[in-house]
């Protein structure tokens, strides 16, 4: 049987290809290993490839305010499918001819992405099985009523009910569902997720020129933070993969050439004692080099001096922290720690142990106005951290209110500026994204002044 597993292409105004590493395909296929099956990986996002498209009218006032004569700096000036064409998409489709496609829908923003792909699978492969997943499939894609043509949709973890569809098509290769059978997962064992790395080319995916990858050494979360949706999909239980398991999958990225790491965990380092072993196993490996890196985020409240002096030692360069908001009573809403007494900790802490400190928050949440969002990026502006802004946007499945809900899944994203209720504009999410990117800039620019030894006055 062969098989196709597909990251769909993205538009919008920019994208981050830190961040397009297809760990969920890779653990997919990986689940697969011992049936006989060939799988193919196929990135449709990371091909290297941009082009200008038409600004689709929701963006329209977007790119006005970003570009209007007195901007601090123009930025969204061209609107951009990322990846390969779609005609061609097709084409790839066509000769593959693939027994069974898997397209992946993580993002409800990027969901006409996903139903565009699956659409041309069908068209270009008739006789193929169908199935999507991703964090989008429970709450989101089903839900624009759209005409999309799969015969599997899986909501959850994946591995299990993917490795069963795959099974029963192993026995009866003419099993078909026409009306899209939906499937709830169960919580994959981690002790058994084996990512099959070696079906993409390390060396395509770069952080600072080195060849990078994801790796997730755990999933699940125990919090219950209103604006996300990741319990949806991995649940509030955490799971630990083994260590040993985890060095081992490091082990074999760094002899394929892998130079730098980013784990995936949502909650890396809330368990102290496993947080530590991993650490320790991964230093005493490599010493300091590799160059490790948490994207998804770090809970400040879990970090202390030790831990951070062992993350350093491991080969941690960069922090990302979140304060979320300085709102008590967002903070209350929306079942966030308050967490500024530790961010402010831990951002001195891994300032002074050289580490870079990445100090994000969320603007325009339900019920804050602009002034809440000008104070807490004031916060952010006395630490020594690099401010960065998340504009709230709306995810199907959120339990946080949202008094303005998009209809159109492009007006859920950070480069939309949609506003979540009626006490904060565009302009005003604008403004805070451009004060936000200014002092970014300011930052940056004074680290390297001082670096130089050098004043920045």
């Amino acid at each position: 049987m062969k098989i196709l597993l597909c990251q769909p292409p993205v538009e919008d105004f920019y994208t981050t290809p830190d961040r397009h590493y297809p760990l969920g395909l890779l653990s997919l296929a990986g689940y697969l290993q011992d049936l006989p099956v060939t799988c193919k990986v196929v990135d449709f996002l990371h091909s290297g490839s941009r082009r200008t498209i038409p600004l689709p009218k929701n963006f329209t006032r977007i790119r006005e305010l970003l570009n209007r004569a007195d901007a601090p700096f123009k930025s969204f000036r061209q609107y951009y499918h990322f990846g390969m064409d779609w005609d061609k998409i097709e084409a790839f489709f066509r000769e593959e001819s693939p027994d069974l496609i898997g397209v992946s829908s993580n993002f409800f923003t990027y969901s006409h992405e996903a139903i565009q792909t699956i659409r041309l699978a069908r068209k270009a492969c008739p006789n193929a099985f169908i199935v999507v997943g991703g964090q989008n499939v429970r709450d989101g894609l089903f839900t624009l009523g759209e005409d999309i043509p799969v015969d599997l949709a899986i909501a959850g973890e994946g591995e299990i009910p993917f490795r069963r569809a795959v099974e029963a098509l192993l026995c009866d290769p003419g099993i078909q569902h026409p009306d899209s059978q939906f499937m709830e997962s169960t919580c994959t064992p981690v002790d058994k997720i084996r990512v099959a790395h070696d079906l993409v080319n390390v060396a395509d995916y770069t952080v600072g020129g080195y060849p990078m990858a994801m790796v997730q050494t755990s999933r699940g979360c125990p919090y219950r933070c209103g604006f996300c949706t990741i319990e949806r999909t991995f649940g509030r239980t955490m799971r630990y993969r083994p260590v040993e398991a985890v060095l081992e999958e490091i082990d074999g990225l760094v002899r394929r050439g892998v130079k730098v790491l980013d784990f995936e965990d949502d909650n890396l380092t809330v368990n102290r004692q496993f947080a530590v072993s991993l650490f320790e196993g991964i230093r005493d490996h490599y010493g300091d080099s590799l160059r490790l890196y948490a994207m998804n985020g770090l809970s400040s409240w879990t970090l202390d001096r030790d831990l951070l002096t062992l993350m350093r030692e491991t080969g941690f360069v960069m922090l990302n922290l979140s304060v979320g908001t300085l709102s008590e009573e967002s903070l209350r809403k929306s079942k966030r720690v308050d967490s500024r007494e530790d961010f402010v900790r831990a951002a001195h802490i891994a300032h002074n142990l050289g580490m870079k400190v990445m100090g994000y928050f969320i603007a325009g949440l339900p019920g804050e106005g602009y002034k809440e969002g000008l104070e807490t990026l004031r916060f952010l502006q006395h630490l020594p951290v690099v401010p960065g802004i998340s504009p709230f946007y709306y995810i199907p499945g959120q339990t946080l209110r949202v008094p303005k809900i998009p209809k159109d899944p492009r007006d859920a994203r950070l480069t939309r500026f949609y506003p979540s209720h009626d006490g904060i504009t565009e302009e005003e999410l604008v403004t805070l994204f451009e004060k936000t990117v200014w002092k970014n800039r300011k930052y940056l620019e004074k680290e390297r002044n001082e670096g130089q030894g050098t004043s920045s006055e």
